[in-house]
């Protein structure tokens, strides 16, 4: 009987291996100065075909990141004889903006000779660029996830965009569950009985995600409210800031609805322009999410003219949101190519302050005003909340109409 196994691989962009490794032997960049287009095909000693490999590896850059970070990391040898060496050179790429991990070159070649006397000579090289390497890093995970299958049938599930919602104790119970099904012996008479089918687990899925809008929005209603506290590194606690309030929307971008379907790993558009979220859309687009705190004032009352107005501190985070505006506009050439993300004409959402004590002059008057501003929309997070609570409302009529009869 053949072995089956069922393999869960972890693919995301968001986090690189070789982030954490040291950049050189001093902890300095290294520079060889050999011009690649005259690297000879011989060397007397180690030392030279090092420095050759770095000078290959230096033909892979030299004019594509001129703006770049670039860190050559110390040189691994392979195979490291008395007559053939191996030898591989990892650059790394790191944005010039920010200093993010962007990806990585890698050079390997291999250097031989016949007697000791005699000097190495080049016997083959193979140079890989950013997004070859790319792939090649892939491919290895896969091939790993599938090591300790022999004789048998293996399946690797791309799970990264699931992973991604989910803490570590859940990835915990999400392998679990998938390996318990893998082994049970009774998966047959389940599937049998169709209480493992299509249908069941779509059932099972919308019930879970209905469960898990419902104590997102209880979180959030808690935060509102002032109700929820973070505790300092002493035990006592403070109230919430601003970044904590992003943390909850990067996990809960389903508030919105269908709207967006994803947050993206990129908030520094320009140096001194660093957005809070950037969500995409439905059809392949991105917008800006701008967060400011509940107990922000949003509007004010001139009674001279008997009108509203925005307040001192709205007014700024719409000067800032216009800012961010023009930094895309500017920037949009070098995003799509660099992050492959098309910013084009995108709205920037900001929610703050509270509305549900606002009588219907000031929703009114909420409403002229935010007809005004081209490109930026302001929420208060009661229209957040009341937003979420519908949503959760309709799927609860969903599980309840798809519910046994």
């Amino acid at each position: 009987m053949s072995d089956v196994r069922l393999r869960v691989l972890m693919t995301t962009t968001n986090k690189n291996p070789n982030d954490d490794m040291v950049n050189s032997r001093d902890g300095q960049p290294i520079h060889d100065g050999t011009d690649p287009d005259d690297l000879p095909a011989q060397a007397d000693t180690v030392e030279q075909v090092e420095g050759f490999i770095r000078g290959s590896a230096r033909s892979l850059i030299q004019t594509e990141h001129t703006h770049e970070n670039l860190t050559f990391l110390p040189l691994r040898w392979i195979h490291n004889g008395p007559f053939v060496l191996k030898g591989a050179q990892v650059v790394l790429v790191r944005r010039h903006r920010d200093n993010t991990f962007k990806g990585m070159y890698l050079a390997f070649e291999t250097w031989r000779r016949r007697r000791k006397a005699e000097p190495y000579a080049r016997e083959g090289r193979v140079l890989l660029d950013l997004a070859a390497t790319a792939e090649l890093l892939e491919f290895l995970h896969e091939a790993e996830a599938s090591a300790d299958v022999a004789g048998g049938t293996y399946l690797v599930l791309p799970a990264a965009e699931v992973f991604d919602n989910l803490d570590q104790a859940q990835q915990q119970t999400f392998a679990t569950i998938l390996r318990d099904i893998a082994q049970s012996r009774r998966i047959g008479d389940l599937l049998s009985a169709g209480q493992l089918s299509i249908e069941a687990l779509d059932n099972l899925a919308a019930a879970t995600q209905h469960a898990r809008y419902k104590a997102g929005l209880s979180e959030l209603r808690e935060m509102v409210a002032g109700r929820t506290h973070r505790r300092k590194k002493d035990g006592s606690p403070t109230t919430l800031t601003e970044h904590d309030f992003q943390k909850w929307f990067e996990e809960h971008v389903w508030v919105f609805g269908t709207e967006y379907i994803r947050r993206i790993n990129l908030r520094a558009i320009e140096p001194h322009a660093t957005v809070d979220l950037i969500l995409a859309t439905v059809d392949g687009f991105y917008d800006v999410l701008e967060l400011k705190l509940p107990d922000t004032a949003v509007l004010s009352y001139d009674p001279s003219h008997k009108t509203y107005y925005w307040t001192a501190e709205v007014a700024k985070v719409i000067a800032q949101a216009a800012k961010y505006l023009n930094a895309i506009e500017r920037s949009a050439d070098r995003i799509r190519v660099d992050e492959k993300v098309a910013m084009i004409r995108p709205r920037v959402r900001i929610v703050i302050g509270r509305s549900s004590a606002w009588s219907e002059e000031q929703h009114a008057a909420f409403r002229r005003l935010g007809a005004t501003l081209h490109g930026i929309e302001i929420m208060t997070y009661d229209h957040v909340i009341e937003r979420a609570q519908q949503l959760v409302a309709r799927y609860e009529h969903g599980i309840a109409a798809e519910g046994p009869e």
